[in-house]
């Protein structure tokens, strides 16, 4: 197995790990525990923003050998447009708490040691590229969505249309504000 190929799948392994355990925890099984910590530390109800933020800086600190600066709110972009549930009882938090401390405090020593002996770097994340690939994976699922449509002779109905409509909008949002960042030629 090549360098990258061994790689990926060790990274595919360890995400796999991230959603199993936030899943235990009472987040959503699509999510990893960076990207929903991100999301709530970033963007979630101030209220308890203060307990998502002392999560995120764990994490972070954790993953800042391979990852650089941010990790939880560029996992959160990563997954931004999925359902992210904060869970609503102390056991659930309890548990994040602990699948929290359980990975990172081993992980902080190999990464770290890793980082010493000059075997990973920091990696500072291209925003171009990152949106570039997922907007390749929206036209993906745009085009899985057409292919059902067509396959299975779906017939739209107003809950349908009106998705549609909203996402067309999304669509035209996004388009509008990449052309207004655009470089000038």
């Amino acid at each position: 197995m090549s360098k990258s190929k061994a790689a990926r799948y060790l990274g595919n392994l360890f995400v796999s790990i991230d959603q199993l355990g936030n899943a235990f925890a009472g987040g959503d099984a699509d999510n990893t525990i960076s990207a929903r910590v991100g999301f709530f530390a970033n963007h979630g109800s101030k209220r308890y923003q203060w307990y998502w933020k002392i999560l995120e800086r764990i994490v972070n600190f954790t993953f800042w050998p391979v990852d650089g600066p941010g990790h939880c709110h560029m996992a959160y972009h990563s997954d931004a447009g999925e359902d992210f549930n904060p869970g609503n009882n102390v056991l659930v938090h309890l548990l994040l708490w602990i699948f929290v401390l359980l990975i990172c405090i081993p992980l902080i020593v190999v990464l770290y040691l890793f980082y010493a002996l000059q075997i990973v770097k920091p990696r500072m994340i291209d925003h171009q590229q990152a949106i570039s690939g997922r907007l390749r994976s929206v036209k993906k699922k745009l085009d899985g969505i057409i292919v059902e449509i067509k396959e299975e002779s779906v017939v739209s109905d107003q809950q349908m249309l009106g998705s549609s409509r909203q996402m067309l909008n999304k669509a035209k949002d996004a388009d509008d504000i990449i052309n207004s960042s655009k470089k000038p030629e």
